[in-house]
């Protein structure tokens, strides 16, 4: 019999990569019913038995904000999967842990990956795999799908996680008033969870047990609820809490990678000032420029010199034809084509330029600190 695994996790976090890596071709491409969010299902085996797996959308949350949110919201609810692997990204931990944060309350089995382990070394950052297992008391893989590296741990952790017994009851809160609330609820199905959710003023959740509930007991649980902006404020500041309490004496910073984070912090002051920082892009545009002509001219002259011979030879070649058709294939059919192929090689080193600036991060900082003056002259964005 196969066992579900859902992956679940905020977007970005390296989650459809590890779901590649575990089901290769064997996975198949849909739509959510009623959605039009993209479904992708699996499957990979493991010690003879076979694993379904299903890659939930990416979501920030279980608030049903968006369709990725409902679907993974919904799933997870009705669906039940034998196992939830959340996936956060190790060199963004903090933020990414957010969503364990809104499933951990669930009564299932749960696995956390930690991806983008490489990205983390890169950075200067050493998590203690260990150490963060023991605080959650639920196993812990760290590893880098995109280079295959974890990915058979990973595969004995799942399965060793299934031999558990699924948790009985829901595990934490994350506001002092959830368990009143959620003995006003009965035998509603995770009623610590549904509690959870109305104090944050949760408004799909409201509605929907404000018709499963008998009018006097949803009056009750009316009557217990704080104002809506205090008890979102309480229970993100909580959850927040809760992660920073996780992640104390979990992660280290290098020394070395400490220094050169503080050298792209002073970097990025000195490129966002409101003075300097056009000083520095006009040196950083200047010297881009620059180097994209020096590439240019020093494919242009070559190429010129190859295309003379080949001119004075496409006269020689076509002698024998009509005087207005050598004029229009030597004279100016392919001068067109050199100059074409001239301006390419400019273009080329030009686009490689602006690409690497966009993709260093500066182009973000550059549209910044010009955005004032764009605004004046009407270019908004």
């Amino acid at each position: 019999m196969n066992v579900t695994i859902a992956l679940a996790g905020q977007p970005n976090t390296g989650k459809s990569t590890l779901f590649n890596a575990l089901t290769g071709s064997c996975q198949h491409v849909g739509n959510w019913p009623g959605k039009t969010v993209e479904q992708k299902t699996g499957q990979f085996s493991y010690n003879n038995q076979e694993f379904y797996l299903v890659d939930l959308p990416g979501a920030y949350s279980l608030n049903g904000n968006s369709p990725e949110e409902e679907i993974t919201r919904d799933y997870l609810l009705e669906k039940k999967p034998d196992c939830v692997v959340v996936v956060a990204d190790a060199s963004q931990l903090e933020r990414t842990l957010f969503m364990l944060a809104e499933v951990h309350q669930l009564p299932l089995r749960f696995v956390l990956v930690v991806t983008m382990m490489d990205i983390a070394a890169r950075q200067g950052l050493d998590i203690a795999e260990k150490e963060l297992e023991q605080k959650l008391n639920i196993p812990v893989v760290c590893l880098t799908a995109t280079k295959g590296g974890g990915i058979d741990q990973f595969r004995k952790t799942v399965a060793s996680t299934l031999k558990k017994e699924i948790p009985e009851t829901e595990k934490c809160s994350f506001h002092p008033l959830t368990y009143s609330i959620a003995k006003q609820l009965g035998d509603l199905e995770f009623p610590i969870w549904h509690a959870g959710k109305l104090l944050e003023g949760d408004t799909d959740i409201f509605t929907r047990l404000e018709k499963r509930l008998s009018q006097e007991r949803w009056e009750k649980v009316r009557q217990l609820l704080p104002s809506a902006s205090d008890s979102m404020a309480e229970t993100a500041k909580e959850k927040h809490r809760w992660i920073a309490g996780l992640l104390e004496d979990v992660i280290c910073k290098k020394e070395k990678a400490a220094a050169k984070k503080d050298r792209r912090y002073r970097f990025d002051k000195l490129a966002t000032h409101f003075f300097w920082g056009k000083v520095v892009a006009f040196f950083i545009l200047l010297l881009a420029l620059g180097l994209a002509i020096a590439a240019a001219f020093s494919a242009m002259y070559p190429l010129y010199s190859i295309m003379t011979r080949v001119g004075l030879w496409l006269h020689q070649y076509l002698q024998d034809l009509p005087e207005w058709l050598i004029s229009l294939i030597a004279d100016a059919f392919f001068p067109a084509l050199c100059m074409s192929a001239m301006m390419f090689c400019f273009l080329v080193p030009l686009f490689f330029m602006i690409g690497t600036l966009e993709d260093i991060g500066y182009l973000a900082r550059f549209s910044y600190i010009f955005d004032r003056m764009m605004n004046r002259m009407g270019l908004h964005g």
